[in-house]
């Protein structure tokens, strides 16, 4: 009987070793490693509410202007001219970054109110600037930021367009356009000016009809010297090269 107790007991603590020895259920890999994180998109980048050439904005006045022509002179100072529906355009001056603009457009008395007449302008720095209408003989120069406008009468107008060009506060060219016989053609009249606007020399005319510069639209030009000059034309396809026209006499040739 002894011996048969002592076999059972035997049996339950082979059996109580094997439950206990046998393989635990396994368990979920914990990851040797951690993914990076997802990375936030960029912020958006805040729209540009700058002003630029084709931009539409309202004056003081809740007047509604496009802006055709923009000019940079610092970070902070900037000169443009703005088209409307009914009269001439409007020259503004803004101080603030294009934030805001005061209008500073030329006293021209002559000029018609129910036309569109465009403004030629040329800043040299952010006080002294050059304006003419199309259309007017009257050239108006400011060395305050256009709060006031000196006049000076030209024997000339430009019934088609021109251009600006200063050297500096008191070297300046005037060029005035004509058209003249085909659509690709405008003749020129240019001035000089060594004084600072007191006197306005008649360097070329219409008149002088050996000069190769009246054909062809013109599309700029500039100066490197009171004597040295260059004028830039579209041959519209005409010629394969563009030409380059140079001055050695303040543009009388």
């Amino acid at each position: 009987m002894k011996k048969m107790s002592l076999f059972i007991s035997l049996l339950l603590l082979v059996a109580l070793a094997g439950c206990q020895s046998g393989a635990s259920p396994s368990q979920p890999s914990i990851p040797t490693t951690v993914p990076p994180p997802t990375e936030a998109p960029p912020p958006s980048e805040e729209p540009d509410m700058g002003i630029r050439e084709g931009s539409v904005m309202l004056t003081g006045e809740g007047e509604e202007v496009t802006i055709t022509k923009l000019v940079e002179i610092s970070s902070q100072v900037q000169w443009a001219v703005g088209s409307r529906e009914i009269g001439p355009n409007l020259v503004l001056y803004s101080s603030d970054e294009g934030q805001s603009w005061a209008d500073r457009t030329p006293p021209d008395s002559t000029l018609d109110p129910t036309s569109h007449q465009e403004a030629i302008i040329y800043f040299w720095d952010k006080n002294t600037g050059w304006v003419i209408f199309v259309g007017s003989n009257l050239l108006w120069k400011t060395t305050d930021a256009g709060v006031t406008w000196q006049s000076s009468t030209l024997d000339a107008s430009g019934t088609f367009g021109g251009l600006i060009y200063a050297l500096n506060q008191n070297t300046c060219w005037v060029m005035l356009f004509s058209n003249v016989g085909s659509p690709r053609n405008s003749d020129i009249t240019l001035y000089r000016t060594l004084d600072g606007g007191m006197k306005w020399e008649l360097m070329l005319d219409p008149s002088n009809f050996g000069s190769v510069v009246h054909g062809f639209t013109k599309t700029g030009f500039n100066f490197g010297s009171p004597e040295y000059g260059w004028i830039t034309r579209e041959t519209q396809g005409f010629y394969f090269e563009p030409p380059l026209d140079i001055t050695r006499d303040g543009g009388k040739s």
